[in-house]
């Protein structure tokens, strides 16, 4: 099976989320697909980089990461990039077109999801503590994906104070917490990720704050997230 989507339009050096979901009607194995590997490929065919999934990794619930620079860490040049995610059931491919930033919102439509046999894969731009203080670029209709490590079970939990009733962002659905790793989930201290989910609805500037903190303490947070999104 191959499924393409895109062009998906990204700014030099962004981070990218690859995922894919069981929408209903999927087939019969979408629930024990295993995810392979997810690679990061040149138009001409040339690898850039490969992100091998973890063994037994479910499809459904492993995302990529993938940040568009070379293993250099010098941001991809401007041009067409495609990402693979390989799984048991074939090749699902993101088609990226990396532009100059003041050039995303000048560019045609773009497309980040695509569904077949109630598969569908996802494309959006991926936020993380390591883009503390950054300005993030995306366009009106893009998704965002916040990722931020922690543990519920330890009493911790990731929150925005930011109020929406003006936003250019706005939350979509629950904010869901997987756990990343071969630990007992069952386990405190057993790590995992809280995932915030925000589409793009109108062009401006929008100031995020998260802190890691137990709901109930009057102290300080643990940690705190703090970046900027420009929608285009």
């Amino acid at each position: 099976m191959r499924l393409s989507v895109g062009p998906y339009l990204a700014e030099p050096s962004a981070r990218l989320a690859i995922e894919l979901a069981c929408q209903d009607g999927a087939l019969a194995d979408c629930e024990t697909l295993l995810a392979i590997e997810c690679r990061l490929i040149e138009e001409d065919g040339s690898l850039i980089r490969s992100i091998v999934a973890p063994e037994g990794a479910l499809a459904r619930s492993w995302i990529a990461a993938v940040d568009l620079v070379d293993e250099a860490g010098t941001p991809l040049p401007a041009g067409r990039y495609h990402v693979v995610l390989e799984t048991t059931s074939g090749e699902f491919t993101a088609i990226v077109d990396v532009v100059p930033t003041h050039l995303l919102a000048t560019h045609g439509t773009f497309s980040a999801t695509a569904i077949a046999n109630g598969l569908s894969l996802r494309v959006s731009r991926m936020v993380t503590p390591d883009d503390a203080e950054q300005e993030i670029a995306v366009r009106i209709g893009d998704e965002l994906l916040v990722a931020l490590p922690g543990n519920p079970t330890t009493g911790f939990e990731w929150q925005s104070n930011v109020l929406y009733e003006y936003a250019v962002l706005r939350p979509v659905g629950e904010v869901p917490y997987e756990f990343r790793s071969e630990a007992d989930p069952h386990l405190v201290g057993s790590p995992g990720v809280f995932l915030f989910r925000y589409q793009a609805i109108a062009a401006d500037s929008q100031w995020f704050r998260f802190a890691y903190s137990r709901p109930w303490e009057s102290v300080q947070p643990a940690q705190v997230v703090e970046f900027t999104v420009v929608v285009h």
